[in-house]
């Protein structure tokens, strides 16, 4: 599993008690001091910590099968910092194991509508806003990937648009064509 912009590294007991085995965590941040934080409070569980930017970990993973290979990639309140996010989607995907298991996981507790206002008051911090559903989307396909999104948002694209407003969760996954749960593994 792979946390990027994983701050104090919250996530990481969360993880846990959910059955990802703590040694299986790499929760990276541009942040030197986060990531201390990080490892004084969790480092004993066995989870990794490393004040590294997201592109140097796509760079240094290199290309399968040798490469480091993720089940999961979390950007968890922290999408949002890249200026190109088609460009991180795609990075991750390069990152992401292939099989009908593997996800990118995209998530703001505090929902699209608090992002697009962090942006308005800074943006030379925040550089782009929370995806809209039919951009995700777009963006996916190239990809081979498909978008999921939680049952408890509803079924219709106006319900969801508006969950994902207050709450911003949504899962990518393999296409049926790249191993995904609709088809074969890859």
């Amino acid at each position: 599993m792979l946390d990027v912009g994983c701050g104090n590294g919250l996530l990481q007991p969360f993880l846990t008690a959910c059955g990802a085995p703590p040694a299986a965590y790499l929760g990276i941040d541009l942040s030197s001091r986060m990531v201390q934080v990080a490892e004084a409070t969790h480092g004993e569980s066995g989870a990794t910590f490393e004040a590294v930017s997201f592109d140097a970990v796509a760079a240094e993973a290199g290309e399968p099968p040798a490469g480091r290979r993720f089940d999961a990639i979390v950007f968890n309140g922290s999408l949002q910092f890249f200026a190109d996010q088609t460009a991180a989607l795609a990075k991750a995907a390069g990152l992401l194991a292939p099989g009908p298991s593997s996800r990118i996981v995209l998530s703001h507790l505090s929902g699209a509508a608090f992002v697009r206002k962090e942006a308005e008051e800074n943006p030379n911090t925040v550089r782009s806003v929370m995806p809209e559903l039919t951009q995700l989307e777009a963006s996916a396909a190239g990809l081979g990937l498909q978008v999921v999104i939680p049952s408890f948002y509803g079924t219709e694209v106006e319900s969801i648009s508006e969950g994902l407003e207050d709450f911003y969760l949504v899962m990518l996954r393999w296409d049926a064509a790249h191993g995904g749960s609709d088809g074969m593994e890859a």
